[in-house]
């Protein structure tokens, strides 16, 4: 059992080390819509697994494109059930960045 664990850890590694290594808005100018679900599912679920990270990276976002993905992101995030989940992660920290962070995930609940 710890061996599926080890491997699912080193695939969602690589998952998001090539999500963070793109442009979050790419997919924004994509044909598909699927683009930027798939772009949000893993943002969404490095927010529940590395806080910190998921705060970096939206923190590397510059100012008015990143309300635009933290709107995107805490939609997606309530349309999957992970909202609320993401915003106790983000207040949990302390982090008056995460704090407002927060603030929108529970909005979008």
């Amino acid at each position: 059992m710890p061996e599926c664990a080890c491997a699912w850890n080193e695939a969602l590694t690589r998952r998001v080390g090539e999500s963070l290594s793109r442009d979050p808005f790419a997919c924004l100018e994509a044909p598909s819509p699927q683009a930027c679900r798939d772009q949000h599912a893993i943002m969404t679920r490095l927010a529940r697994e590395n806080v910190w990270a998921f705060v970096a990276r939206l923190e590397a976002v510059p100012e008015p494109s990143r309300n635009v993905l933290l709107n995107d992101l805490s939609r997606y995030a309530a349309e999957s059930g992970a909202a609320s989940d993401v915003a106790v992660r983000l207040r949990a920290t302390g982090d008056p960045v995460a704090q407002r962070m927060a603030a929108h995930f529970e909005e979008a609940r």
